[in-house]
């Protein structure tokens, strides 16, 4: 589980340079969290038929 989201954020990061983003205010770092849990369960559930409930 832990390796797929470490790919996931491994790719977000090429792909749309999130690294070069600044996070400046609590809320942005909130929100940017938010979406960035949102990908990646979204992607794990493609995967393999996983399950955040059961696995």
């Amino acid at each position: 589980m832990r390796w797929k989201i470490e790919e996931v954020n491994r790719h977000m990061k090429q792909v749309y340079g999130w690294e070069k983003i600044q996070l400046t205010a609590y809320t942005r770092l909130q929100n940017m969290n938010q979406v960035n849990l949102s990908m990646g369960l979204s992607i794990c559930c493609q995967w393999d038929g996983f399950d955040p409930i059961t696995d």
